[in-house]
């Protein structure tokens, strides 16, 4: 680093910031008190107190405006499932962001259809990576945009009943993530991304990592005209594959859920199949879409879970995440509404008559996971086996095991004037 292009400081919070040519954009405008007692507006580094060069900064001022924690982003460590072409924009816009340490799980390898949609498996990071592992690849490239991020390559899948079933995983290099493992891996990360296709291995995160730390997860439909995002707060929202109000849950003729049709795309039905996967069409515009909408969502979450956990209150200059809704932009859509429009649909979170869940995953969340009460009662057994801290400490502090809803949705308006 050349000399005077590094600046170290506090803010008023208590949060260290490290000022760098990289990341100085999203300090702009921010004020720096110096020793002298003069607040100056960083405009570029080298930083220089308008009393003088030989005057030194204090402190970065927080106001309601300075909403954007660069420390909190790049403190944060965030783990990837799926690393396709969805999967290459988040890593990408994440490392730009200042990310600095990634945990990316795939078990495939690069095909030449991957090739036209995907900027991380461009020429330099494919000749350049030890293997033609995609994490391998996304490692490579990540790297020579900074090269101080850390990335965890895992070239492994989580273990999902058809996997299971099929014995997909004596195929991968490293070892299976099955509950457990995902449990662990889960609770070193502040949140979860998943852009995997198929919805078998969608439901088993939901129903494993629900409780462990929040998720967003984006996808596209099989022609591309259409993406997906949601998100899951852990034991405040529903989660990533509850259903919606436009998609209701089938029922028996005696009012009960029926879950056969989700069993077979799950895999979880012995008497079944596959699970459906959906496979996205190849267009570029289209997962980079869905991955910036995904990537929001994921800031969001990284600078509001933790204040909200300790205050029961989303912070009052950051807009809210979803919350009880799944977005889903049309961004190519022949003869419908008009391209590029945002909808939002509504999820179902209970029964009409009564307080029972009504989600696959919230309910059973997987076979050998139990309801969701039991759950969070095998977290909190083992916590200290995993060496984790839970952000609940009793069953009562979880909204959704409380009410079967969950917590509401924050009434609030966004201020961004000054104290």
């Amino acid at each position: 680093m050349k000399p005077n292009t590094e600046l170290n400081l506090a803010d008023q919070n208590g949060f260290r910031h490290s000022i760098t040519e990289r990341n100085q954009r999203a300090y702009f405008g921010r004020i720096i008190r110096c020793l002298c007692g003069k607040g100056n507006s960083f405009e570029s580094l080298p930083h220089l107190c308008e009393n003088g060069t030989g005057c030194s900064p204090e402190i970065l001022l927080s106001r309601p405006s300075d909403w954007w924690n660069q420390s909190r982003l790049e403190d944060s460590n965030i783990l990837l499932i799926g690393c396709g072409a969805i999967g290459n924009e988040i890593a990408k816009n994440l490392v730009l962001l200042g990310v600095k340490k990634l945990t990316l799980v795939d078990f495939d390898k690069i095909e030449i259809h991957n090739l036209n949609r995907s900027i991380c498996f461009n020429s330099y990071a494919r000749e350049n990576s030890q293997s033609d592992y995609k994490v391998d690849v996304m490692k490579t490239f990540l790297e020579s945009i900074d090269p101080s991020v850390e990335v965890n390559a895992m070239r492994t899948g989580v273990l999902d009943h058809v996997s299971k079933r099929k014995n997909r995983q004596k195929h991968w290099p490293d070892p299976a993530l099955d509950r457990e493992a995902l449990i662990q891996l889960g609770l070193k990360h502040d949140l979860c991304i998943v852009c995997t296709d198929g919805i078998a291995p969608k439901a088993f995160i939901a129903g494993v990592l629900y409780l462990v730390c929040p998720i967003v997860q984006t996808s596209m439909n099989g022609s591309g005209t259409l993406a997906q995002i949601r998100v899951s707060l852990p034991g405040t929202t529903g989660c990533i594959q509850c259903p919606t109000l436009e998609t209701p849950v089938p029922r028996h003729a005696s009012g009960e859920p029926n879950w056969m049709d989700f069993d077979r795309q799950y895999g979880a039905n012995d008497c079944k199949l596959l699970a459906q996967t959906s496979g996205a069409a190849s267009f570029a515009h289209t997962n980079s879409m869905a991955a910036s909408y995904a990537v929001t969502q994921a800031v969001l979450i990284l600078k509001g879970w933790k204040e909200f956990v300790q205050t029961r209150t989303w912070p009052m200059n950051l807009q809210l995440p979803l919350w009880n809704e799944v977005a889903k932009p049309r961004i190519l859509f022949p003869g419908g509404p008009v391209s590029g429009g945002n909808y939002l649909e509504e999820l179902a979170l209970e029964k009409s008559q009564g307080n029972e869940i009504i989600c696959f995953c919230c309910r059973d969340g997987y076979h050998d996971g139990g309801s969701l009460h039991n759950r969070a009662l095998y977290l909190i057994d083992n916590e200290k086996k995993w060496e984790a801290k839970l952000w609940f400490e009793t069953i009562k502090q979880i909204p959704r095991l409380v009410n079967h809803k969950g917590f509401p949705k924050p009434s609030k308006d966004i201020q961004f004037g000054e104290k």
